[in-house]
């Protein structure tokens, strides 16, 4: 089947409008803010509805061209398919329910981040973890990655809020998980009628099927939300007081730690900082209370509250950048203003001094040293673990 029959069918399922083989826009949808290569799709394609993209790979299976699927282009490891019919979810965003009975919220896969959490902060709510990939973002990528995020350390990562789903399978065929799979069912409960379908495509990366709606759990926004600090002789003890907070399911926010290495002015070699404690007025200072115990007994100083504060005030507003956007300048020795994002780890507290002097030895066996090259480490609270990133100058 050439080109320009394609070209037809598809503009027969959602209208010429929405369907392109322009040279200027194959090359706008051939590159994410990955450093990867970029890969020119063959034709792209912006569906209204599931039922369209069902319509478009019974189409694409029987042609053998593969799908691809693009959203908010904010994925940050080149998850672009070359030469492949490239299905544009940005018009699939609606709201579908709010449903404050039930706890949960469902929306077309397509719709943003900063949309879906703006509309539901203006009722109250709050869908959890808010992914480091940004505003323009979508709910389906954020899925189909099993995105980490700022907010993991008290809700879990992207893919734990997921209640149900709807996706497109490669077949063409239309599958609902969870509760809802049932016609006469509301998506309430993910683990019903048998296997739990919803895993299968949580972290897939779009390829066992497309996801056209979410359903995701839903949270009321804090009542109060408290910060502090502290500083440690050694990595060693920050990450052990850490897991001791994990362990005691202290419902942190966010846990960031930051190395004097990396960061010149802090006293300390290791900080806990900023902890971020969110929920009603009184629970929140007990837990505040107990980290500060947990930290005095482990080695902690405390740090300023001024400095805690500003920390804390940098990661709110920091939540919504795009992590290929987000970065300290470079320290002075640094040869390169470009900053490296190469991956985001989720590990097991206690074994991030292994990698981080793995990361050492490397570059070190490889003679990297004489480039001068600055090696720092993004590391916050996840539930049960953190996430390590080596951030490369």
């Amino acid at each position: 089947m050439d080109r320009i029959n394609i070209k037809s069918m598809l503009e027969s399922i959602v209208g010429p409008e929405n369907v392109s083989d322009d040279p200027f826009e194959l090359v706008c949808y051939s590159r994410d803010v990955s450093p990867e290569v970029p890969r020119l799709p063959l034709i792209i394609v912006r569906p209204h509805s599931t039922e369209e993209i069902s319509r478009i790979m019974i189409l694409a299976n029987h042609a053998r061209i593969p799908v691809a699927c693009w959203s908010g282009g904010t994925n940050v490891v080149g998850a672009i398919a070359g030469n492949a019919i490239l299905i544009d979810m940005t018009a699939m965003n609606k709201i579908i329910e709010i449903d404050e009975d039930n706890l949960t919220v469902t929306a077309q896969a397509g719709i943003t981040w900063g949309r879906l959490l703006t509309e539901l902060e203006q009722r109250g709510w709050t869908t959890g973890p808010c992914p480091q990939c940004g505003l323009v973002s979508t709910i389906g990528g954020g899925v189909a990655l099993s995105n980490n995020a700022v907010f993991s350390g008290k809700y879990g990562l992207v893919g734990e809020q997921v209640v149900g789903l709807q996706v497109v399978l490669p077949t063409g065929e239309i599958l609902r998980t969870g509760s809802g799979a049932n016609p006469n069912s509301k998506n309430f409960y993910r683990y019903a009628w048998a296997s739990d379908l919803t895993g299968l495509f949580i972290g897939s990366h779009g390829v066992l099927g497309i996801i056209t709606e979410v359903t995701l759990k839903l949270y009321p926004l804090p009542e109060a939300r408290e910060s502090c600090g502290y500083g440690f002789d050694s990595l060693e003890a920050a990450l052990r007081a850490l897991h001791e907070i994990q362990r005691l399911r202290i419902p942190i926010e966010y846990a960031g730690i930051a190395l004097k290495e990396h960061t010149p002015q802090l006293e300390y070699p290791a900080s806990l900082l900023p902890i971020i404690v969110s929920g009603m007025k009184e629970e929140v200072q007990v837990w505040i209370d107990k980290i500060h115990k947990i930290c005095l007994k482990l080695g902690g100083k405390r740090l300023p509250q001024e400095l805690a504060d500003a920390q804390a005030e940098w990661v709110m507003k920091a939540r919504y950048l795009t992590a290929a956007l987000f970065g300290n300048e470079p320290p002075p020795n640094s040869r390169s203003l470009v900053y490296m994002h190469p991956c985001c780890s989720c590990l097991p507290t206690l074994e991030v001094q292994k990698l981080i002097e793995k990361t050492k030895a490397f570059i070190k066996e490889m003679g990297l040293e004489k480039y001068k090259i600055s090696i720092a480490f993004a590391i916050w609270a996840c539930a049960n673990c953190v996430i390590c990133s080596p951030l490369i100058y």
